[in-house]
């Protein structure tokens, strides 16, 4: 997702209100709360209204293993 938004290598993408300082290559889904980044790098946040998912951008094919460990646990609804 972030490489079809991002217009230039190393920007940050928010989607909703937010500001970075000294932070590059974020993608930051986050459209009901504000989202300060500072000093972070290469990261995904995305905000749902029951959770929080935080992950390096070269790890978010891992996500798939926490839909996997919600689906143990029978938490679906957290998907």
């Amino acid at each position: 997702m972030y490489e079809l938004l991002a217009k230039k290598p190393g920007e940050n993408i928010f989607a909703g209100a937010g500001q970075a300082i000294d932070a590059a290559g974020n993608f930051l889904w986050s459209p009901s709360k504000y989202v300060a980044a500072i000093g972070v790098r290469d990261l995904v946040v995305v905000e749902t209204p029951d959770a929080l998912l935080i992950c390096p951008r070269e790890r978010t094919q891992e996500v798939g293993k926490i839909v996997k460990a919600l689906e143990e646990k029978q938490q679906k609804n957290l998907l």
